[in-house]
């Protein structure tokens, strides 16, 4: 059940001194559930630390690998404020606090308020929550891919004196009609080269854009999308982490438990299709007014050049203005086609020893993610790669 909002919460957020913390390590406890379910509906978050990506995700993978949730919810009048989906999980005799799937997710924020971060009063509270993590018995805090706002508020835990993660997102802001957002945000030329794209890919018929509503039609379209990525895998070289069986449990869960009423988010399946074949589809969510994208195939043939995954990406941008989003998340991964609509707006991870056996281990973590950054922004060592990945793939090595 639902906490009824109070009138004078605004006023309690900005007067708050010490919230109430408490610490849930069973998904299942209808406290829990309750907090998780006022913030996600009515607060400010994104899908990847929601109870439906957060719970299939320790159903299907966390649970096998003896990783203990830590969820913290912050309470101020007996009404959740804050809540952060945390894990505890050891490494040799060392424990880490992280945040529940925080390798196969975007960006990770938790769960606010709204009027909390429209206040900007929200300091006692995030030290509250960093104590709560302190006290967690952990040895090393890795709190990874943070992002600076989060649906266009501050986000209470980001610091910029933390390390630079080695992701990025691209989110921008959208408007409607889209007709004027694609003028505005566009060349005249690129629209152009889109068209004679779609001209060419069509032929005599006709491309059609597809919103997958239904949860078997949605299913069919996932299983399309990690298809079509092993195919492009044995061409590129590029592991698809999504053929994993327990991975696959994991997204079709998603999809089912994001339909729920309980749910805050909805994920999304769409795609372009021509006389009934698939071309290329995304997989998303949307969370309140902004659409986050979380990954997208195309099929391996001729067909490529004509760049189905671009033509795909604007009716779904397109789509997302005329039904009145206020922002477009590409997510992490540093395509160049994402430049076209926004610049990269880098994360940050909080790397912290908090017992003196784990001051070795936050080191190494910091120093290997410095050189994951350099790799990863050297474009011609990411080039050869490539190339050297495809051709051992193609030679069946």
């Amino acid at each position: 059940m639902l906490c009824a909002p109070k009138a004078d919460m605004r006023n309690g957020l900005n007067n708050v001194t010490t919230p109430k913390i408490e610490v849930f390590q069973d998904f299942s406890n209808p406290k829990l559930l309750d907090a998780w379910e006022e913030l996600e509906k009515n607060g400010t978050g994104t899908p990847y630390n929601s109870w439906a990506w957060a719970s299939s995700w320790y159903t299907h993978i966390g649970a096998a690998r003896g990783i203990k949730p830590y969820v913290i919810v912050a309470y101020v009048e007996d009404e959740p404020v804050a809540l952060l989906p945390l894990a505890l999980q050891r490494k040799a005799s060392l424990t880490v606090i992280r945040f529940l799937a925080d390798k196969i997710g975007n960006q990770n924020t938790g769960f606010w308020k709204t009027e909390l971060l429209e206040g900007g009063e929200f300091s006692s509270i995030a030290a509250a929550l960093r104590q709560a993590i302190h006290e967690s018995g952990c040895d090393i805090i890795q709190l990874r891919n943070m992002s600076q706002t989060i649906e266009g508020l501050p986000n209470p835990l980001f610091r910029v004196s933390d390390q630079l993660s080695t992701n990025a997102i691209y989110p921008f802001e959208l408007f409607a009609p889209s007709q004027d957002f694609m003028e505005a945000r566009r060349s005249k030329r690129t629209r152009s080269g889109v068209r004679q794209k779609r001209r060419r890919l069509q032929g005599e018929s006709e491309l059609v854009f597809v919103d997958h509503k239904d949860l078997e039609t949605q299913a069919s379209t996932l299983d399309t999308l990690i298809r079509q990525r092993d195919e492009r895998q044995a061409l590129t070289g590029i592991p698809n982490a999504f053929s994993v069986p327990e991975v696959r449990a994991f997204l079709h869960d998603f999809l089912k438990l994001s339909a729920e009423p309980r749910s805050g988010v909805r994920a999304t399946m769409h795609s372009i299709e021509l006389d009934g074949e698939v071309l290329a589809t995304n997989f998303g969510a949307l969370c309140h007014k902004t659409f986050y994208c979380y990954s997208l195939s195309i099929i391996s043939d001729e067909r490529t050049r004509n760049s189905p995954g671009l033509i795909l990406s604007f009716d779904l941008i397109a789509q997302m203005c005329d039904d009145g989003l206020e922002r477009f998340d590409y997510g992490v991964g540093k395509e160049d086609y994402k430049l076209g609509w926004a610049e990269p707006d880098y994360l940050r991870d909080w790397i912290e020893a908090t017992t003196a056996k784990g001051r070795a281990l936050a080191a190494t973590t910091a120093a290997l993610l410095k050189g994951k950054q350099m790799l990863r922004d050297n474009k011609l060592f990411w080039k050869t790669y490539r190339s050297v990945r495809g051709a051992l793939r193609r030679a069946g090595l």
